[in-house]
């Protein structure tokens, strides 16, 4: 075959050979688009099957929440559970705690490692077993995860509370920035109407969550955070080696009376899962503490006066009218405890010279 015929050949079956690679090209890049749209679909119903697994979890850890008699409660950890600092911070007289010594009454609930100790709350252990039968329990920090992990396997070594979920505790990691305030859209499987807050700062979590609140007495063990809240002149616990007594068995009396009336007394406001905390938390405030402010001592009303000394114009107006002349702390404690305190605890000493200066 001459040279000519088979560039003849070769020219005439270009054209078929080039078709049938576009159409090959055709047939894969169709075939790649219909997998990828493929792909897509399925991507977009696992998205949509995720999301709505998601909302059937949540509706039905709240459905087995309610059916459980069971709300929520949202535990802080620093000075509302226990107290923590560095092991550079401890004073000399507080340095004992470091040994553990038998013959030391708290040793139970101190630990130690590397870098910090910590002290629990007296009763805590107790308040969280009592509580677990009444509250789903989560833990709320701002500290960080691993300091928020080791914490709860100090509170919970049996893994009965906070480990039966990863989402139960909720630490500054979790935090969309820094510097966030909590807020209860972290807190999964409830709703603000069925949750409570127990924390020592209502400062840490948004204007919509406060109602939750129950703001409770700060817990001070060690010396070296009693100085930052300017205690400077005053001995820490462990300084004086003793420790708070029954403040955290009032919380729980507090707690069973909110879970009570949420599942069995009627209040109005109620909301598919019966009533609303907040309103109980509300009723129980107005019941407990109700009190009308007035800016006039001798008003016939006025039954207490609050005064840091008797040597004030009021103070003196006060004494005079028979009312009783109490310290600010009366009405904190109050507040701290959801009752009203005894005020012989509280009262502002008088004497004849105060009373008759001018």
């Amino acid at each position: 075959m001459s040279r000519s015929t088979k560039s003849r050949k070769i020219r005439n079956s270009s054209p078929y050979i080039s078709n049938r690679l576009q159409f090959s090209f055709l047939i894969n890049c169709q075939n790649f688009f219909k997998n990828l749209h493929l792909e897509f679909t399925m991507k977009q119903a696992d998205d949509r099957i995720s999301s709505n697994l998601h909302r059937a979890l949540n509706l039905n850890s709240k459905s087995c929440s309610s059916q459980n008699r069971k709300l929520h409660l949202v535990l802080d950890l620093d000075h509302t559970l226990l107290h923590s600092t560095e092991l550079d911070h401890v004073t000399p007289q507080e340095e004992y705690l470091k040994t553990k010594t038998d013959d030391h009454s708290l040793e139970g609930d101190v630990f130690m490692d590397s870098a910090m100790i910590t002290k629990l709350r007296p009763f805590v252990r107790t308040f969280l077993k009592e509580a677990s039968h009444m509250f789903e329990m989560h833990i709320y920090t701002t500290g960080n995860r691993a300091y928020a992990l080791r914490m709860a396997e100090l509170l919970d070594p049996e893994q009965e509370y906070f480990f039966t979920s990863s989402s139960r505790v909720i630490s500054c990691n979790d935090h969309s920035s820094r510097g966030q305030k909590k807020c209860l859209d972290l807190v999964r499987g409830c709703e603000d109407s069925n949750v409570l807050i127990l924390d020592d700062t209502r400062e840490a979590w948004t204007k919509e969550n406060q109602d939750n609140l129950i703001v409770i007495r700060r817990y001070y063990f060690f010396k070296y955070s009693s100085q930052t809240m300017c205690f400077n002149n005053r001995k820490s616990l462990a300084e004086l080696k003793t420790d708070e007594n029954d403040y955290l068995e009032h919380i729980l009396q507090l707690l069973k009376q909110v879970h009570s009336m949420f599942f069995v007394h009627k209040l109005p406001n109620k909301n598919h899962f019966g009533n609303d905390v907040r309103q109980v938390l509300k009723t129980l405030r107005k019941r407990e503490l109700g009190a009308i402010c007035s800016t006039r001592v001798d008003a016939p009303s006025v039954t207490h006066v609050v005064a840091t000394n008797t040597r004030t114009k009021n103070s003196l107006l006060a004494v005079k009218n028979k009312k009783l002349l109490v310290r600010q702390e009366w009405i904190e404690s109050a507040s701290y405890m959801w009752e009203k305190q005894p005020e012989h605890k509280f009262l502002v000493p008088t004497t004849e010279t105060y009373i008759n200066c001018d």
